[in-house]
């Protein structure tokens, strides 16, 4: 460390103030985060894959399917994901038996005991169309519909069945919205690169040939002020 300046009291000092930072260049890899790379790309795939199911939902429902039977507890366990005519529906199910081995009787009925599957349809419309709210009608909808008890052949057994449904064109808007936004940081990040490396306040552009330590156009900070110690 060394004095201020000739005016500077006895005792106290500043770190070096470092040279202007105009004529250098920031390397590419401290501008662009690849990060932002990252999720504007994925953004854009979800987007051209939501596309994609909008036009195929029209014509034919793809229903993707997970089932899992457990045989000791009784107890049957499914998700399924839709690709409807106007949204992506999901729903969960969940089946408990008291009569032993009923379980794994309803998963052979259903050809669903365990594992993954993928059907297709004709085209499925969204089960919450002719509801009578507001976001029903923009093509939203969920129900949860807790636990339940009934009897039928299979003897007693409690059931929950919980689904959802959600349009294809609030799923286009998030993701727009999420790739906007990482391309117009990369962008910001990649002009103020630029005007750092040409002398010039990243923040506002103002010229800081005269002033390289802070801006007096918009007052910031070229680099990190000098600390005093005592």
């Amino acid at each position: 460390m060394r004095r201020s300046g000739p005016g500077a009291r006895r005792g106290q000092v500043t770190r070096a103030a470092p040279p202007p930072r105009g004529g250098d260049r920031i390397p590419m890899r401290h501008r662009l985060s690849p990060i932002l790379f990252v999720l504007s790309a994925l953004s854009l795939v979800l987007i051209v894959v939501v596309i994609a199911a909008c036009v195929r939902g029209k014509r034919t429902a793809d229903w993707l399917e997970w089932h899992r039977t457990d045989p000791i507890g009784n107890q049957w366990r499914a998700v399924d994901v839709v690709i409807g005519k106007s949204g992506i529906y999901a729903s969960w199910q969940w089946f408990e038996f008291d009569t032993p081995g009923k379980a794994l009787e309803y998963a052979q009925r259903l050809s669903r005991v365990s594992g993954l599957a993928h059907t297709m349809t004709p085209p499925q419309p969204n089960p919450f169309a002719d509801g009578g709210s507001f976001w029903n009608r923009a093509g939203f909808g969920y129900e949860l519909s807790g636990v339940s008890e009934a009897s039928s052949s299979d003897g007693t057994y409690r059931f929950r069945f919980d689904n959802a449904h959600v349009p294809y064109w609030a799923l286009i808007l998030v993701f727009s919205a999420a790739g906007t936004h990482s391309v117009r940081t990369v962008f910001a990040r990649r002009r103020r690169g630029r005007r750092a490396a040409a002398g010039r306040c990243p923040s506002c552009g103002y010229d800081l040939r005269a002033t390289p330590d802070r801006c007096p156009e918009c007052g910031a900070f070229s680099q990190p002020p000098a600390t005093t110690a005592a």
